[in-house]
């Protein structure tokens, strides 16, 4: 079997009880400017900072390397230097 035919047995939160949940707990914290989407792009920063472009690639999804580069790899030109 596919993994697509298992997911309703690996994934129990519907997509509406995600996005309530999201809702309370933003309001909960007191966050008012933040999309579950922003949620997408703060993993894949912190994922840019371990894994390589191609693997970051993989996981996201998202095929165009040159907004894996542009918009998720954050680090400064001191920040690369400490890595080698």
């Amino acid at each position: 079997m596919r993994a697509v035919e298992h997911r309703e047995k690996c994934f129990s939160v519907s997509a509406d009880s995600l996005s309530a949940l999201f809702r309370k707990a933003k309001i909960a914290l007191g966050i008012a400017n933040l999309t579950f989407h922003d949620s997408r792009g703060e993993a894949l920063t912190r994922l840019s900072k371990k894994v390589d472009v191609l693997t970051l690639s993989r996981i996201s999804g998202i095929k165009n390397l040159k907004i894996l580069m542009e918009h998720y790899y954050r680090e400064t030109s001191e920040q690369i230097a400490a890595r080698l």
